[in-house]
């Protein structure tokens, strides 16, 4: 702005006393020291401009070079910041999953507990059935043989006073007797005193109705064997259940406890995780407007510099037509002093 008022000031001055100027030159020296003043002060304006501009390019380098590295660290700094937030949300995100996971477990040991309950309450009644039963068909069997070991002394003794004599009667009484266990022998059992009864045949001896109650015997005997055995598989069964399940509830009931410490403790820090989540969020936001102020101010000292080198170029090139000008007009006023001194 200096510059361009001097500018003015030399060319308004020129122009009004043109007759003075010419009178300056026609002074010889002091004209000559007048024009020489001129063109030092419009060389001198043009010369401090391209000094100011070397300055200007050289704090403008400078700047590039420091704002270059201040944004490069900025972004740098800002990176950081980014993957210290996502780390975060990464141990949030782990922390939720493991509660989430935590509370999953204790409501399936919840539900598995109440099953293994109401299983032993099942089995429990169903056992005291099944036992019910077992000393019941243990009291039949027990019933039916010792009628079949005392029809077989009283068949023995009538044998004893009756030898040779038929026992078709006698055979019908005992499969009457028997009738009330028939439940506890083969189908074929009781029938095979009905037959003797019914068919009038000889050969229906004691020795024949022996053997039947022998083997009646020996079938009550066996079966009553086989529920023995299977009695005692059910309880060494039940009893290894029992043992199980009891390891299994013990095992339930202390991970139970430990899972619940675990979801707490969990639910515990989960809010300082978040907290410093937020934190890690600010202060990535804090650092990337940073960034963007660092940018800004860059492209506004770049804006700055640009528009001062425009100004000081076109104020050089004003000089430099002022200059021409001035020096034609010298040259014109010198012509002339010199015809009029003819």
């Amino acid at each position: 702005m200096k510059t361009f008022v001097v500018i003015c000031l030399v060319a308004a001055v020129f122009a009004l006393d043109t007759n003075k100027f010419a009178v300056l030159l026609q002074a010889g020296t002091r004209g000559n020291d007048a024009v020489e003043s001129v063109y030092n002060l419009l060389r001198d304006l043009k010369t401090e401009n391209v000094n100011v501009q070397a300055a200007a390019d050289k704090k403008n380098n400078t700047d590039e070079e420091i704002f270059s590295q201040v944004i490069g660290d900025l972004t740098n700094v800002a990176s950081l910041n980014k993957q210290q937030w996502e780390a975060l949300g990464a141990v949030r995100t782990d922390v939720e999953a493991q509660v989430k996971d935590g509370y999953q477990w204790l409501a399936w040991a919840e539900a598995r507990l109440a099953e293994i309950v109401r299983r032993n309450n099942q089995l429990q009644d169903q056992r005291c059935w099944a036992n019910g039963l077992f000393v019941r068909s243990l009291a039949d069997h027990a019933d039916a043989i010792g009628v079949v070991q005392l029809l077989q002394q009283d068949v023995a003794g009538f044998l004893t006073n009756n030898a040779g004599v038929e026992l078709v009667e006698k055979a019908q009484t005992i499969a009457d007797k028997l009738s009330a266990y028939s439940h506890l022998f083969q189908q074929d059992a009781i029938q095979k005193f009905q037959s003797l009864a019914e068919v009038k045949r000889e050969g229906t001896t004691g020795e024949q109705v022996l053997q039947i109650l022998q083997d009646l015997q020996v079938e009550l005997e066996s079966t009553l064997a086989t529920l023995q055995e299977q009695e005692i598989h059910a309880a060494f069964a039940l009893a290894k259940y029992v043992s199980d399940t009891n390891a299994e509830v013990a095992w339930l009931t202390s991970e139970q406890e430990r899972r619940t410490g675990l979801v707490e403790k969990l639910e515990t820090q989960l809010p300082a995780v978040l907290a410093q989540q937020a934190k890690a969020l600010k202060l990535w936001k804090d650092s990337l407007n940073a960034v963007a102020g660092a940018t800004a101010d860059l492209e506004e000292k770049r804006e700055f510099y640009a528009s001062e080198t425009a100004r000081r170029a076109e104020e050089n090139a004003i000089i430099d037509v002022v200059i021409q000008l001035f020096k034609d007009q010298v040259r014109s006023l010198a012509s002339q002093t010199s015809l009029g001194r003819k």
